[in-house]
């Protein structure tokens, strides 16, 4: 199954309610960056080791070193090919 939010407010209480496997975060999000989210990913006992992998457009070796820092376990730089993206949900999956 795949689960679409396209409301930052949700970003927190949809994974805690479905218990996914992965989550791909976005670092641009309406009125928020993704890097707070991971953090409180982090810090909820249900979602502290769900896999987190970061979408970015940006590929900047800082950012990619911060998300890792603050929890991230991948970043992929958009749009990855299919087979790749598919690759790493079932890696961290």
């Amino acid at each position: 199954e795949f689960h679409y939010i396209t409301d930052a407010t949700q970003a927190l209480d949809t994974p805690l309610r479905l218990q996914p496997k992965v989550i791909l975060q976005d670092l641009v999000l309406p009125g928020t960056d993704g890097f707070p989210l991971i953090k409180l990913y982090r810090e909820q006992e249900a979602l502290a080791h769900v896999p987190v992998i970061v979408l970015s457009a940006k590929d900047d070796p800082k950012l990619k070193a911060y998300s890792f820092a603050v929890g991230a376990n991948d970043y992929v730089v958009k749009l990855p090919d299919k087979l790749e993206l598919l690759a790493r949900i079932r890696y961290h999956s």
